[in-house]
């Protein structure tokens, strides 16, 4: 079979160097909500520089039986859920996910593997309905993604965000089990870069994590950090102080971004959301997300909205 190869140049959307500069900049850049598509096999079989373009990687694409993996990868509160859900109903097929308690089960209760050969994930969120003919979206939140965590538990290579970005968990009914697990990035051909405000993504967070106290019960919790801004800021300012020292000490973090760190409220969590941007490297090809909602739900249902054609087309359906 003759190998095929596809040379692709890079561009980081936001470098973790964006502390050197300011606030307001990091509100610029990021004021729109976007999807970007970045037509590369995770596979990386070797890179070499291109003439003039040392950002170039040339990428040999593997053979797969069945749907390719193109993973739609997100900060958690982006809008995954939403566009997994608008192209699994609209094109009447399933999607994929890392988490199998996200996933209807098989008649044995257990989460059904898209691969036969990779047991591990990522598994199919509706296996009773047909499967896409050439690639299927497949929901990954990859590292750094906690919101009470320090550090050494948020901060992350390009090796290990990789490694997060193929983890997951397996869920089975059956015996009431949920195992962590991992498969080998090199099954994923494709991803889709799903980008949300990083301002409204921060408040959103904090919505979540009062839906989870609410939850389990904890009162206390919700009575000192109520749905406000005031409890929103108090939110903030109790995990900026909780984990002040160990930043302090982290060689990653030289002064001048620790003083940053300290004029920032929840610093941390902006500082997770650029880690994504810096280790996903992108061709400049996006279409806002926030668009996508607007059109498809003033939609008449005549017609799709464009920015949902543009993923289509993306993943061959």
């Amino acid at each position: 079979m003759q190998k095929k190869y596809l040379i692709l140049c890079f561009l980081p959307l936001v470098s973790l160097s964006f502390y050197s500069s300011n606030y307001d900049f990091f509100q610029k850049i990021c004021s729109r909500d976007s999807v970007h598509v970045v037509d590369v096999p995770y596979s990386i079989i070797a890179k070499e520089q291109v003439e003039g373009q040392s950002n170039c990687v040339k990428v040999q694409s593997n053979f797969v039986k069945g749907p390719r993996v193109c993973w739609l990868l997100s900060y958690p509160n982006s809008g995954t859920s939403f566009t997994m859900k608008l192209v699994g109903q609209t094109s009447n097929t399933t999607v994929a996910t890392n988490y199998g308690l996200e996933c209807d089960f098989d008649g044995k209760g257990e989460n059904v593997p898209l691969h036969s050969d990779s047991p591990h994930g990522p598994y199919l969120l509706h296996p009773n309905r047909r499967l896409p003919e050439n690639y299927i979206l497949s929901k990954t939140h990859c590292g750094g993604r906690c919101n009470d965590c320090g550090p050494s538990n948020y901060l992350e290579t390009k090796e290990s965000f990789l490694k997060m970005c193929a983890k997951g968990s397996h869920v089975s009914a059956s015996n009431a089990t949920k195992v962590h697990v991992m498969y080998k990035p090199n099954i994923v051909h494709r991803a889709v870069y799903l980008i949300r405000n990083p301002f409204n993504n921060i408040v959103s967070n904090f919505h979540l994590e009062q839906h989870e106290k609410a939850k389990k019960g904890r009162s206390d919790w919700l009575e000192r950090y109520p749905n406000s801004v005031g409890g929103f800021r108090e939110w903030c300012r109790y995990l900026d102080q909780k984990y002040a020292e160990e930043e302090s000490s982290m060689e990653q973090f030289p002064p001048s971004m620790i003083e940053l760190f300290h004029r920032i409220p929840c610093h941390k969590a902006f500082y997770a959301f650029a880690q994504v941007s810096s280790n996903v490297h992108l061709p400049l090809i996006k279409h806002r997300s926030k668009k996508l909602t607007q059109t498809f739900l003033l939609n008449s249902g005549t017609s799709l909205p464009s920015e949902l054609l543009k993923i289509f087309a993306y993943l061959d359906y």
